[in-house]
């Protein structure tokens, strides 16, 4: 199907023989997502911030970039579109209107969705499709189409005449400088030079990818100059002779005619005319005719590739990344050559010169850095240390300086030479194995699969070898703390060894020895907790990122609704766990929806009831003790408890006579049963019984509580507590049917010890009176179904007990054995023992001992299932 529609993932240009590339691909580019729809939130609030879409704006070019080197067709064309309406924005050609917003939110949802699918689909070794999106994917690419052509032809009819005798101009909210203009001239001279070039090279072989390649690399980059400095006309000509161009090397079906070729060779003259002289208003007229052409010749284009693939199969084509690399690579080589030789003949620094030098040496580094050419990323970084020595005044002009530059650029030469060698030859590159040897994770992949699946016309499969991984920014100072207490480590390591070597050679005394572990021990455990914490603010991410999804939720129920909403964000900066962040959203977007729909009222009931009509939701995060503390309050209807307590019974969750004498916060609990709902209707927004379960259930795994408060027409409280991390717990060792477990101190309330007769029977189940309260009594032993040494009362002896709570249930747990308070470090079990029920994962003592973890909360179902 992917195929059918273009292929989404990997189209004609497929890069699937070298994962690599695709799996940075995903992480940059959902970085670049990242906190998109709360910059869109807060423009649409305030549409006069230039940084904010210009911030946006940066975004999803980039992503358009990256996946137009990649060939993932659609998910460029997705961002192109994006990219062209954000543009109109930025420039004042139209307002952020409620269409222009919501297309703007859903095309990025659509963009992070096609993106995170990529991710699973390589992570499953699925064939990388798009099928199922294709419908999503149209409407979504016809409502931007409509908005963006509605602007140019409304720009059209009230164009006025621009004032275009001034040097510096705005372009996107910034100023242009004639500097700019200049540089931007000189480089688009060069690209032009290159487009000519590739031109006489298609008019000798009209299949010469690589001149198709050159041609096009160079127009693309004009574009792109040209619109960041605000010459539009130059901007849109380039872009629809790219568009030609970009049929002729994507489909084989379309052959560069006589036609084509002279009308680029016609386009290219017009864009020389236009770039030498910015105000020629003639070369604009040109430049509109042949724009029109140009349409036409791709219409025709398309249609004739039509008829052809229905024909004969389209057989997909494929370019190589190292190609396109190297086809770069010689370009910049080719314009360092240029401006050294200017210098030479100006025998002189002149800014120009000097600037297009470095931007060449900069851009041809960052490709390789990308590639993982380590030898060339150095010897750029030469030539750029040296020219920014230049730009500061540092070294003067001089014979011994040119020679420096063009050693130095002979050398980046000679390399990329040896990658040439490499990828003709036997495989090896500049340090013999295929690519530079800090990046093995960048060899280029075996092609012969490829070519295989090319000729079958199959989609490409990506090995295991490519999942995604997850990925965190750490600060650089955080990790120079971490290598300090590192170095520190390794000292007392030798100590320890010195230490060891004295007593095995006999040359010191038992005392001495023993004082000098004692030593060695405390500084060991000093730095063992010094890189606890290291590691802990490692992990640590502000809270920002999990709030940062919910203002787009806001708005969108807001205009489903009616409902006006203030969301307000205290706290931000309170840093969490990012695996704690990572799975606390979930939760949160409940409970967020259920205040929405349930709780904020509609404006004129609002007014009515003596309430502004905007309504009001808190996000607070704070740090109490080792937890993290998330408040959700609003301050709508609030929860009525006899409406709450009627339908648990209407709906057969508890009986009449267990109602009687619930408190306010027991009957507020029952909001979390399963399939709990008082809505009279199912929304798209609430109603189900399913969301509040699930804030429960995910706040269980993460060892947190969630707790409710709400008074009727005043508003509704919730508070999430969650620990701080996952990584460490203080737990109590325990003893139960001869083995060793911990539990999470945490979870327990009080521990105590009880005889036989504290012990009753109601209704076939054990329970204790506990200060005023009776609660269920359950054996450990009985719970996690092992063999029972005496984990019960015999004759007049005693019983050790945890009060354990959790999930605002309380129960309490029979042991054999208490033990001690111990931190320990929380691991995963293995696959086959991770679904052992009431078992949260496992550690290891200080004596080698390994002892399970036991979850709470599940302890407490398991016993009320009992």
């Amino acid at each position: 199907m992917a195929s059918e529609i273009g292929g989404i993932y990997m189209g004609a240009n497929s890069f699937a023989d070298d994962p690599s590339l695709v799996v940075e691909f995903i992480a940059e580019s959902l970085e670049h997502l990242d906190g998109i729809d709360n910059n869109l939130f807060e423009y649409e609030r305030n549409p006069d911030d230039a940084e904010l879409i210009d911030s946006i704006f940066r975004a999803i070019h980039s992503v358009k970039g990256a996946s137009g080197f990649l060939g993932l067709d659609e998910i460029n064309k997705l961002a192109h579109r994006l990219e062209t309406l954000l543009d109109q924005l930025r420039k004042g050609k139209r307002s952020p209107s409620g269409d222009v917003m919501d297309v703007l939110f859903s095309g990025c949802d659509l963009l992070r969705t096609l993106i995170e699918e990529i991710s699973q689909q390589l992570d499953k070794e699925m064939e990388l499709d798009v099928g199922h999106r294709e419908d999503q994917l149209a409407s979504i690419m016809s409502t931007l189409n409509q908005l963006i052509d509605s602007s140019e032809q409304n720009r059209g009819k009230t164009k006025a005449k621009k004032d275009k005798s001034s040097a510096k101009k705005k372009a996107g909210g910034y100023e242009i400088s004639k500097e700019m203009l200049r540089d931007f001239q000189l480089e688009s001279l060069e690209h032009l030079e290159t487009c000519d070039a590739a031109l006489i090279e298609l008019d000798k072989n009209r299949k010469d990818k690589e001149a198709i390649n050159n041609f096009f690399r160079a127009i693309h980059t004009i574009k792109g100059t040209a619109a960041y400095v605000g010459q539009e006309e130059i901007s849109s000509l380039s872009h629809a002779l790219e568009f030609v161009l970009e049929l002729v090397r994507r489909k084989d079906a379309c052959k560069i005619s006589d036609k084509v070729l002279d009308l680029a060779f016609q386009t290219v003259d017009a864009l020389r005319t236009m770039v030498n002289d910015l105000e020629d208003e003639n070369a604009r007229e040109t430049a509109k005719e042949l724009k029109d052409k140009l349409v036409t010749v791709k219409k025709e284009m398309e249609k004739e590739a039509d008829n052809e693939s229905k024909d004969h199969e389209e057989e997909p084509s494929s370019t190589d990344p190292l190609g396109i690399f190297k086809n770069a690579a010689t370009q910049h080589i080719d314009t360092t050559r240029t401006c050294v030789a200017r210098i030479e003949e100006k025998k002189g620094f002149e800014a120009p010169e000097v600037d297009m030098l470095f931007r060449a040496a900069h851009s041809l580094k960052s490709s390789a850095n990308y590639m993982g050419f380590e030898s060339i990323v150095k010897e750029c970084s030469v030539l750029e240390e040296l020219l920014d020595d230049i730009k500061k005044g540092d070294m003067p002009f001089g014979a011994a300086i040119v020679d420096m530059m063009n050693d130095t650029i002979d050398s980046i030469e000679k390399e990329l030479g040896s990658v040439a060698a490499a990828d003709m030859g036997d495989g090896e590159g500049p340090d013999g194995t295929g690519r530079d040897k800090g990046d093995e994770s960048s060899k280029r992949k075996d092609t012969t699969n490829s070519e295989v699946q090319q000729k079958s016309g199959k989609e490409t499969k990506v090995p295991t070898s490519a999942q995604v991984p997850k990925t965190m920014r750490i600060d650089q100072s955080l990790l120079d703390v971490f290598m300090n207490l590192v170095g520190e480590l390794i000292v007392s390591r030798n100590a320890l060894g010195h230490v060891q070597r004295q007593l095995t050679q006999g040359e010191v005394q038992l005392g001495e020895a023993i004082k000098g572990l004692q030593k060695a021990t405390q500084t060991i455990t000093r730095i063992s907790d010094e890189m606890q914490r290291s590691v802990m603010e490692m992990r640590m991410v502000p809270v920002r990122n999990v709030f940062q999804k919910f203002p787009r939720i806001v708005r969108d129920i807001s205009r489903k609704t009616g409902k006006k909403v203030d969301l307000i964000f205290q706290g931000e900066d309170t840093e969490i766990d990012k695996a704690i962040a990572e799975d606390i959203g979930d939760p949160l977007v409940h409970i967020i929806r259920n205040s929405m729909d349930h709780g904020i009222e509609a404006p004129e009931v609002r007014v009515k009831k003596g309430k502004p009509e905007t309504g009001t939701i808190i996000l607070k995060a704070y740090h109490e003790g080792n937890y993290i503390i998330i408040d959700v309050i609003d301050d709508g209807a609030g929860i009525n408890p006899d409406a709450v307590l009627n339908k648990a019974i209407e709906n057969g969750m508890i009986s009449q006579s267990q109602a009687e004498g619930m408190s306010k916060e027991e009957i507020f609990n029952l909001i979390f049963m399963p399939g709990f709902s008082t809505a009279k209707e199912v929304t798209d927004i609430s109603g189900r019984g399913v969301g509040m379960d699930v804030v429960r259930t995910n706040l269980a795994k993460l060892k947190g509580n969630v707790r409710v408060t709400s008074e009727i027409d005043q508003g509704t409280h919730v508070r999430l507590e969650v620990p701080l991390t996952l990584a460490l717990v203080e737990a109590m060792l325990v003893g139960a049917g001869g083995n060793t477990y911990a539990i999470p101190v945490e979870s327990i309330k009080e521990t105590l010890k009880i005889s036989a007769s504290d012990v009753n029977t109601l209704m076939k189940k054990k329970a204790i009176t506990h200060r005023g309260k009776v609660i269920g009594l359950e054996l450990l032993s009985h719970l996690l179904n092992i063999s029972r040494n005496g984990d019960g009362v015999k004759g007049n002896g005693e019983m050790p007990v945890l009060i354990i709570q959790a999930a605002n249930e309380t129960m309490g747990i029979a042991v054999e054995k208490l033990y001690r308070k111990e931190e320990i470090v929380i691991k995963p079990l293995a696959d086959y023992l991770a679904g052992l029920p009431g078992i949260a994962g496992a550690s290891i003592l200080g004596d080698g001992q390994t002892i399970l973890i036991l979850e709470p909360n599940e302890l407490i179902s398991m016993g009320t299932e009992n």
